[in-house]
């Protein structure tokens, strides 16, 4: 219990079971581990031995580690939490010797305990997140009621979730099936509950071919909650797999952002021509990680957006991004410069980032 918030902060969930087996691993080192190292520097010979206790206590922590219905995700907690827990628990450890004081103590910290794993379902504010996965991509909208619409699924975006304490996903969308896109889609499904997952119609990548996907086309429409997310693209079938990404508005009160895959000037052409000034929006996710082969200058002034975002990797061997307009816009930031970056909505815009 005194190690739990380490613990926590370091891997940002535990496993009940540790809280069972501690007890009986303290007894283990005490009374056989921890004799034996130190006869082995007397009788040698036991040094085989030593080294298969060492195995024996390994193989059972991975195989309980490894039992994921008693893993608990709680997320990064902060300073604050972390003290008020070590106050609530040493009342209640110097409580003990009081019944009434001990039953007091024990209801408040349970009370606290429940607070802090159900922290992020008091989140009343749209979030987006444009985490720093490296050369790919990976984002989250954080909703009201504890709902999350994860987009792309890139390398170890499954550490940045558990940091942010989500525990299932309401909605995950594959704009396409390129590995910097998708490479952890398995992952994702193995680790979280995701209740609903989506990609392009005309997606034919290896990787999407799980039953589980509802394929979507261009005018349909996606609700949760308050938030509407209208699918835009592909239009039709493109040769170039780039242009069949998974285009669309998602909007929730007065806010909307254009996320838009990897795709190419030829989409965005047709995008233009279908949507005109529909595809106006205040956030823009910019097509292909700011490739020169997209953000065409008629594609960017339909979309008239006040924020830009590129997700890019630092000193990636593309030389990304590379359009010399999205370049030359005021307020465009980037994974690689700026690390993840978190876009929120209660009355206006707010925009900040921290390298990590």
């Amino acid at each position: 219990m005194v190690g739990l918030p380490l613990i926590v902060n370091q891997n940002f969930e535990f496993n009940l079971l540790s809280i069972i087996c501690g007890p009986f691993y303290v007894l283990f080192f005490e009374l056989l581990l921890y004799p034996i190292t130190l006869l082995m520097f007397i009788f040698p010979s036991l040094h085989e031995l030593c080294f298969y206790i060492y195995d024996f206590f390994e193989i059972t922590v991975i195989f309980l580690s490894n039992i994921k219905m008693f893993n608990v995700i709680v997320g990064d907690i902060n300073i604050i939490i972390i003290l008020i827990y070590y106050v609530l628990l040493f009342l209640l450890l110097s409580s003990f010797e009081v019944k009434r004081c001990r039953k007091y103590f024990s209801i408040i910290f349970l009370l606290f305990m429940i607070v802090v794993y159900n922290k992020n379902s008091f989140n009343q504010i749209v979030k987006i997140k444009f985490y720093n996965v490296g050369q790919g991509e990976s984002i989250l909208i954080f909703l009201p009621k504890d709902k999350y619409v994860l987009i792309d699924a890139y390398d170890n975006i499954d550490e940045f979730l558990k940091r942010d304490g989500v525990r299932k996903i309401d909605i995950l969308l594959i704009t396409h099936g390129h590995a910097d896109h998708s490479n952890s889609f398995s992952l994702i499904n193995e680790t979280f509950k995701v209740n609903n997952i989506y990609s392009s119609l005309y997606d034919e990548s290896l990787i999407l071919k799980d039953n589980k996907i509802k394929r979507l086309r261009s005018d349909d429409k996606v609700f949760i909650e308050d938030a509407k997310i209208h699918i835009l693209g592909p239009i039709h079938y493109y040769q170039n797999e780039n242009n069949n990404s998974l285009v669309f508005k998602f909007i929730y009160k007065q806010i909307s952002c254009l996320f838009t895959g990897d795709i190419e000037e030829e989409a965005e052409i047709d995008l233009v021509n279908k949507y005109g000034d529909y595809l106006s929006s205040d956030i823009l996710k910019v097509p292909h990680h700011g490739s020169k082969s997209s953000s065409s200058k008629l594609f960017i002034k339909s979309v008239n957006p006040t924020y830009m975002v590129v997700s890019v990797g630092i000193n990636n061997i593309y030389d990304l991004p590379n359009n010399n307009l999205i370049l030359s816009f005021k307020n465009l930031y980037r994974t690689d410069l700026h690390g993840t970056i978190t876009i929120t909505y209660r009355k206006k815009i707010k925009i900040k980032y921290i390298f990590r």
